[in-house]
């Protein structure tokens, strides 16, 4: 198992004392049963190459929804081939996309879409839904967080608000937590995100591209040789970037669904729940029964927040 050295009571002294901890002891908790290890393919080479969407922004959702599509790299240009030969035969354009994916819709692109990732994708997926009712995973508040973050020396150049800053530290946390579970010495990773908030404009991009490598120190110490890669979709014109748009695709179609699940999850019944739910989402969250997909929820309480798994069971 190749993340023995990871030192876990260092890190869970490092997290004591924030919301973030309960992040990190559920997925501790994961790990009791689980190895994340066991689900890519590194028969080719030690890469792991990982996408990220974030869902729940607009006023109505309950939760902020951070996704994480970690694939191993043969098996990424597997899917991505696949994926090629789907638009020579169904003629399609652009990737299947949840929010331009008609809500009635279960079939067409988004069922072939799933398909191929069922059949092709090696890794995890994992993603985290935060209850807006929290305003900051790592101090009393976001304005505490930039206060801090803005002292220290090597963040002294800080030029994220505390809303995008909370964002960024939250992105670099939830994906340095994973990857500490997978990554060895002489393995690597590269990660790209979609142009959102932490990555609009280069100098955004290079302070959140700071964070997230000064927190995967946090979580791996014991590693000293860790190829890193950032990425932002390759292409800002109007010409098809069909690969950067692909291995977004499924990070989005993941988010968007698990943000409609989260907003109905206190429904009374299962039945009501399903009800409530776009038939898109149905399609989607079927799908990931089938996938090795790990879903976790942050609920604020009174006397702090609580972290927990979420096992979905889509029955019709």
């Amino acid at each position: 198992m190749t993340y023995k050295e990871f030192e876990k009571d260092r890190v869970n002294k490092l997290l004591e004392g924030s919301f973030m901890w309960t992040v990190f002891d559920s997925i501790m908790k994961t790990r009791q049963t689980i190895d994340f290890h066991d689900y890519f393919d590194f028969s080719y080479n030690k890469n792991i190459c990982f996408s990220s969407d974030y869902g729940g922004e607009n006023d109505q959702s309950k939760y902020y929804v951070y996704t994480f599509t970690f694939h191993s790299y043969s098996s990424l240009y597997n899917w991505r081939n696949e994926l090629n030969k789907l638009r020579q035969e169904k003629g399609y354009v652009k990737p299947a996309e949840y929010k331009k994916i008609d809500p009635d819709t279960r079939k067409g692109k988004l069922e072939d879409w799933l398909k191929v990732s069922e059949k092709d994708f090696k890794g995890v997926i994992v993603s985290f839904a935060v209850d807006k009712q929290i305003d900051s995973l790592f101090a009393s508040s976001i304005d505490e967080l930039h206060k801090a973050v803005s002292a220290e020396s090597h963040y002294s150049d800080c030029n994220l608000s505390p809303k995008i800053l909370e964002k960024a530290f939250r992105i670099s946390n939830f994906s340095n937590l994973i990857l500490s579970q997978v990554l060895s010495d002489n393995y690597g990773y590269w990660w790209m995100t979609d142009r959102d908030s932490i990555a609009q404009g280069e100098d955004r991009w290079k302070f959140t591209v700071k964070i997230h490598d000064n927190t995967l120190r946090h979580y791996c110490e014991h590693l000293t040789d860790v190829t890193k890669g950032y990425s932002t979709p390759f292409t800002e014109s109007n010409e098809p970037d069909y690969f950067s748009e692909d291995f977004l695709s499924l990070s989005d179609l993941i988010s968007g669904s698990i943000d409609d699940y989260t907003n109905h999850k206190n429904d009374n019944t299962p039945e009501e729940h399903l009800k409530a739910l776009k038939p898109k989402s149905i399609e989607i969250l079927t799908y990931l029964k089938k996938l090795p997909t790990f879903i976790y929820v942050l609920d604020k309480e009174e006397d702090g927040a609580s972290c927990k798994r979420l096992l979905i069971d889509i029955v019709e």
